[in-house]
């Protein structure tokens, strides 16, 4: 049966070495798109070539747009919004200067709303704080500023100097910096959402950057640490520390907020309460989780709930070479439900270093059920788990040039076949790199009958 593992991704990696043989980009990415899902549940990867794509998911049903920019060197991109994804701003430079390409859905359908152009300049980086747009020129080394309405095309911004390399030193070299808004909640202090210079890659929850704020017409700027995470509202359970059998459970909480996590009868089956800061509480359970069934965790004496299903897993996501880790992987009941024919699981990737180049990936996923055996394996990153299977369908990821995060997928239909509801399906992801390949946690999910 080993022996069919090591087939599989021998294939795997032939199918890696021809997908690996495209074209080299013909542009640096400058300054970054974030690559993380946004707040209408959307991925966008823009390519250095201008190249947009947006997967975006509403419960099961999933769309995938394929737009193509004019914009030859891209800088950065920047998802407009607030819930649901209704605008994409794409910048860069092409033949002639700086350019700002705005993508707006017009009657359902993606298209070119309009273009501002500045002869000369290099557009790097973009950010927009609901007001004002703050567009990030390399050549000029300046930071520029208009105010702005995504009901209004972009061409009619009247930009004028925010910041120079004067007030922000680190303007020095801009082509090594990127623009972004900074939510409240998640830099210490800030009152309100603040233009942050973002930099050095820090850890999986947080980066380094320069807060830069406009005080009676003077700019002031100040070092600072942008928290990644989620501001915690109430109680939410982390649901990648929840698996079948499991007696524990980490729940993100609020300060000093009591809750408690109760199963599909709505008996209560673990207390805890918040600290003096936000943060994870791991709690004890009194029974044991059960793959498919349904948890809640409730603020005391709160009529909501925020639920979760529980799942299956095993191992750990591993880390590849040049220092990008796989993420937990997440699945909701509304996605593994029998005749989604978009269904697919997706892995976040995220760095763990300081290397921030651009790494395309090629691998598949195992597949496998419930009575499929998972073997320990070590792989060199310590003893992990292993689907023994002959089963895989491929799978791609990538992660942009100075992107702190990424995404690696793979689709496959669910059928609309009754006999295949309550069936627990294992998946694993297999990715290639040229030291061998890194491994995801197995994961498992009963499939749902449909809503």
């Amino acid at each position: 049966m080993f022996n069919i593992v090591i087939a599989v991704v021998s294939a795997l990696f032939l199918v890696g070495q021809v997908l690996s043989q495209g074209p080299a980009r013909s542009a640096r990415h400058l300054g970054t798109g974030l690559g993380m899902p946004t707040r209408a549940q959307a991925f966008i990867d823009v390519r250095p070539t201008g190249s947009v794509s947006i997967f975006a998911w509403r419960d099961s049903q999933a769309q995938r747009v394929e737009l193509q920019t004019q914009v030859q060197a891209v800088g950065a991109y920047e998802a407009i919004g607030a819930s649901s994804l209704d605008g994409i701003l794409v910048s860069g430079r092409d033949g002639t200067g700086g350019r700002l390409e705005y993508w707006a859905k017009q009657s359902g359908t993606w298209a070119l709303n309009s273009i501002l152009s500045l002869a000369g300049a290099d557009f790097s980086g973009v950010a927009y704080d609901g007001t004002s747009l703050f567009v990030l020129d390399c050549a000029s080394k300046t930071i520029l500023r208009g105010l702005w309405n995504p009901a209004s095309p972009v061409d009619l911004i009247q930009l004028s100097v925010f910041a120079t390399q004067t007030e922000l030193p680190q303007l020095a070299n801009a082509g090594e910096w990127f623009l972004e808004i900074a939510p409240l909640g998640s830099l210490p202090g800030a009152s309100s959402p603040e233009l942050v210079l973002m930099h050095e890659f820090q850890s999986t929850y947080s980066r380094k950057g320069i807060s830069v704020r406009e005080v009676l017409g003077q700019i002031q700027s100040s070092p600072t640490v942008r928290n990644l995470m989620p501001v915690v509202v109430g109680a939410v359970a982390d649901e990648t520390s929840a698996w079948d059998g499991g007696l524990t459970l980490d729940v993100h909480v609020s300060p000093n907020t009591s809750f408690v996590v109760e199963n599909e009868q709505l008996m209560t089956i673990a207390t805890g309460v918040g600290g003096a800061r936000a943060g994870l509480v791991q709690v004890a359970l009194s029974e044991p989780l059960e793959i498919g069934k349904r948890y809640a965790v409730r603020v005391y004496g709160a009529a909501q709930s925020n639920d979760f299903v529980c799942m299956r897993r095993h191992g750990f996501p591993e880390v590849f070479s040049h220092g990008v880790s796989m993420s937990r992987i997440r699945l909701t009941p509304q996605e593994y439900r029998s005749g989604n024919l978009l269904f697919g699981i997706k892995c976040g990737l995220f760095r763990t270093s300081n290397d921030m180049g651009e790494h395309d990936y090629f691998g598949g996923m195992l597949l496998g059920l419930q009575e499929f055996p998972i073997i320990p394996f070590d792989n060199g990153s310590g003893l992990n788990s292993l689907l023994v299977t002959e089963f895989w369908v491929g799978a791609l990821g990538r992660i942009a040039d100075g992107a702190p995060t990424g995404l690696l997928s793979m689709t496959f239909p669910l059928v609309g076949n009754p006999s295949l509801e309550g069936i627990v399906i294992l998946g694993q992801f297999v990715a290639l790199e040229e030291s061998g390949f890194r491994l995801s946690e197995v994961v498992g999910f009963k499939v749902q009958p449909p809503q």
